[in-house]
């Protein structure tokens, strides 16, 4: 799968599903896209800290991919476009 693209949504704290799966593909040489909302984890009972993403987005661009993180709410149909 070295050098393929992936877009994972939903990474926005750093042991969640979405991270696991970005950690994942970059172990196996994938670039990777994360979107999150870091607005919705601190709603939740789990909470977030301010700099899981960041430190997440250093951590996976030290496996030697590409690596592009972009917050955004997927709720919201134009939220892409923007």
């Amino acid at each position: 799968m070295q050098g393929k693209n992936a877009i994972i949504t939903g990474v926005s704290r750093k042991l969640g599903i979405g991270a696991a799966l970005a950690r994942e593909f970059a172990e196996a040489g994938v670039n990777v896209f994360i979107s999150y909302y870091r607005p919705y984890d601190a709603n939740m009972p789990w909470g977030n800290q301010p700099k899981e993403v960041k430190d997440l987005l250093i951590e996976l661009k030290r496996k030697g991919i590409q690596v592009v993180g972009l917050e955004l709410d997927l709720s919201i149909p134009e939220a892409a476009g923007q």
